[in-house]
């Protein structure tokens, strides 16, 4: 789309990647961190939820162009797959009891107690447990040697 406002996308895996390889932060100041580092609107994802696609990153970015403070993208079970701010706010990610079933439910709190606008376009799941891997088979994404 001509014109408009870009939105960085920064992607967080389990062990810390990019420039913030070093700084050996938990998981929540690495995401403050990925928000603070961009200077603008970003989108914050794993790498545990195969089912995120294109389309589910461009629909965030045009809730934050469309002036939300914020989007994310709950996770079946409890938490969230994608985080995006127009600004960094810190009480989101201190504190946070991460990994999880409430921290979404936490977030959410945060975001009304914040006064943040924000909106929640669509609920996917992610690879969290072993419970979660028959799924992921069955999406034919785990090859026989990981039985």
């Amino acid at each position: 789309m001509a014109g408009a406002e870009p939105i960085s996308i920064a992607v967080l895996a389990k062990a810390p990647v990019s420039g913030l390889a070093k700084t050996r932060l938990k998981r929540g100041a690495r995401m403050l961190a990925a928000l603070k580092a961009s200077g603008g609107p970003t989108l914050v994802i794993g790498t545990d939820c195969p089912v995120m696609m294109p389309a589910h990153l461009r629909m965030a970015a045009d809730v934050l162009r469309g002036g939300a403070d914020a989007v994310v993208c709950p996770a079946e079970d409890g938490g969230y797959v994608l985080i995006g701010m127009r600004k960094p706010l810190a009480a989101l990610f201190a504190g946070m009891a991460w990994s999880t079933d409430a921290v979404m439910a936490e977030t959410r709190r945060r975001m009304r107690y914040h006064k943040l606008s924000w909106q929640e376009p669509v609920t996917l799941w992610d690879v969290d447990r072993p419970e979660d891997l028959p799924r992921l088979r069955g999406l034919g994404l785990l090859d026989e040697f990981s039985r």
